[in-house]
């Protein structure tokens, strides 16, 4: 490695020398000091106050960023030239050193006074064009969000459809058929939303299917219902007058019972009356007083002409 020669250090206080020329190179005092401190001054011609209008370009911000480097490199080349300097000069008395490191101080105040203007316009540049891709990627995201979301509400509709009435279906599916899902309106996300507005005209085709014959076997069920209610209630009817018609009879068998018994006793009491003038049968008797009774009841239709004969 090669070895650093330094010149003798003066004992000179540093100032800022106005030369005649453009260039104000600053004395530090320190000979090994001196092209850092005339290449700044060569910068400070060239880069006080300057603004670069047109960062917002890729050659401006690169413009930008090579200034920028230029003045850090020589920033921090000054930083290793003093700890380099320092180094090899040991033998030098603290007041040397303490000189050498001082007029550094003051070069690189001097380079962060040209670096830090720079700096800013970079990092604001860079803060517009980040908060410029935030805003971008945001609006972005809620497009593709919005979409999704779209897509979603399709399929969703399959869902909302379940237990629903045929009618109701109908109306759902002929709504869905509406639905545009063409690029200009779902931009990339077109194809799947075709896809997806395929699949729920499917789905609901089939709930509607589904529904028309549950709603077919319900009708039919409550035909049938009525029908057998209708049925049972005729039984009934036809139940409740066979009960009274065999009541009816029952209260005939008891009157013509009643009537029998009644003729038994007439029958008997006649046979008594004729005994002392003569013997007569009591068949004929009940047949001949019975005869009567019985034509009686037919005639006036409370027993049957069969009951009677």
């Amino acid at each position: 490695m090669e070895t650093l020669e330094f010149p003798t250090i003066a004992d000179t206080p540093l100032h800022v020398e106005q030369p005649t020329g453009e260039l104000v190179i600053i004395k530090t005092g320190v000979a090994e000091l001196d092209p850092t401190a005339a290449h700044l001054a060569a910068l400070q011609h060239r880069l006080k106050g300057i603004a670069y209008p047109a960062l917002n370009t890729g050659a401006g911000m690169q413009a930008a960023l090579d200034d920028r480097r230029t003045l850090i490199d020589l920033r921090v080349g000054l930083g290793k030239l003093v700890e380099q300097a320092n180094k090899k000069d040991r033998a030098d008395t603290k007041a040397r050193c303490d000189k050498r490191e001082a007029g550094a101080e003051t070069l690189t105040r001097e380079i962060k006074a040209l670096e830090l203007p720079i700096d800013e316009q970079i990092k604001a540049e860079e803060h517009r064009k980040a908060e410029a891709k935030r805003i971008k990627d945001e609006a972005e995201a809620a497009r593709k969000a919005q979409h999704v979301a779209g897509i979603a509400k399709i399929a969703g509709y399959v869902a909302q459809a379940a237990g629903k009435s045929s009618d109701k279906l109908a109306a759902g599916i002929a709504f869905v058929e509406t639905i545009h899902t063409h690029p200009d309106a779902f931009e990339e996300f077109s194809e799947e939303a075709t896809q997806t507005k395929a699949r729920t005209l499917l789905s609901l085709r089939h709930l509607h299917a589904a529904a028309l014959r549950d709603e077919e076997d319900a009708r039919q069920r409550e035909e049938q219902r009525v029908e057998n209610a209708r049925v049972a209630a005729a039984l009934a009817e036809q139940a409740r007058e066979l009960a009274e018609l065999r009541a009816d009879i029952e209260r005939k068998r008891a009157e013509l019972e009643a009537a029998r018994k009644v003729a038994e006793a007439q029958a008997a009491r006649v046979v008594q009356v004729a005994a002392p003038a003569g013997y007569i049968e009591p068949q004929t008797v009940l047949t001949t007083t019975a005869k009567p009774i019985t034509q009686d009841a037919q005639e006036r239709g409370s027993l049957p002409a069969a009951a009677g004969a």
